[in-house]
């Protein structure tokens, strides 16, 4: 196995409708939850409500090139994404996680097209790096 890529775009809030996030981005979550559900599996229960759009674990070593797909797909919905915070009080993290395999590190350059458009919405990153 070699070095992989996920990115996803998550939207956090205490509670909103997700189904109103959906119709607004014209986009369905890849995976979704509401505060107070409980997590599957474990004994705790979700501490937010969460709308998350990932692309999917990729082979990959350039991040950039999987952000760029990522902020592809948001770039045309800034406004609404803008408008959307205000109204819900939301909170915008693009989380990257990097799974480095046999010392196969990954470029770590992040463009200005992708570093504006964090900027425009006001997003954070958080970046989450594993190696074997």
């Amino acid at each position: 196995m070699k070095t992989n890529i996920n990115v996803e775009f998550n939207i956090i809030g205490d509670y909103f409708d997700l189904d109103t996030i959906s119709n607004k981005l014209n986009l369905n979550p890849t995976e979704s939850w509401k505060k107070g559900e409980v997590v599957p599996n474990r004994k705790t229960v979700r501490r937010d409500t969460t709308w998350s759009y990932a692309l999917g674990t990729k082979e990959t070593i350039d991040l950039d090139e999987e952000l760029t797909n990522l902020v592809n797909i948001f770039d045309s919905k800034r406004e609404i994404l803008k408008k959307l915070k205000l109204l819900f009080e939301l909170e915008y993290l693009i989380l990257i996680t990097i799974k480095i395999e046999s010392q196969e590190t990954p470029a770590m350059t992040i463009r200005i097209p992708n570093i504006n458009f964090i900027n425009d919405i006001a997003c954070e990153l958080e970046f989450d790096t594993y190696v074997f």
